[in-house]
């Protein structure tokens, strides 16, 4: 966590899900339910159940650029928000602190991480296990959610 940037960093996993088509930044609540949406982290799966609704959609992101961690050497995205998306952003992580964001896209939940600190600074960092076809595709996909 870097408290100075505001980022967080988050592990991508291959995911599913099962429910109706979503796409955005959830609220999710881990579960013990197997008929949840999971993501599988280490060879172990775990299930989250998420709002209804997204507490911020992906409308809201300014710009998506895939590099490399420096540290891992795996792909990593820089999601940045837009003026108001990093406002809503930033109040939305001030206001669950503790709880976890579901990211999702196409029916897929990339990632569940634990809030632990408000982000302010409207980036959010992505580390990620998917090859380069695959953090290639994925940006494809939100980009087009953002039209």
């Amino acid at each position: 966590m870097f408290r100075l940037y505001g980022i967080l960093l988050l592990l991508l996993v291959s995911t599913s899900i099962t429910a109706q088509s979503r796409s955005g930044i959830y609220l999710a609540k881990p579960s013990l339910n197997a008929g949840a949406y999971h993501l599988i982290y280490k060879d172990t799966v775990r299930y989250y159940e998420l709002s209804d609704t997204p507490l911020i959609a992906y409308f809201y992101v300014d710009t998506i650029i895939k590099s490399k961690d420096k540290e891992t050497g795996k792909c990593k995205l820089l999601i940045k928000f837009s003026k108001v998306g990093q406002k809503m952003f930033g109040d939305i992580t001030a206001g669950h602190l503790q709880q976890y964001l579901g990211f999702v896209v196409n029916n897929s939940l990339l990632a569940a991480p634990q809030i632990v600190e408000p982000i302010l600074g409207g980036t959010v960092a992505v580390n990620s296990d998917f090859s380069e076809q695959q953090v290639y595709e994925l940006l494809q996909e939100i980009k087009k959610l953002k039209q």
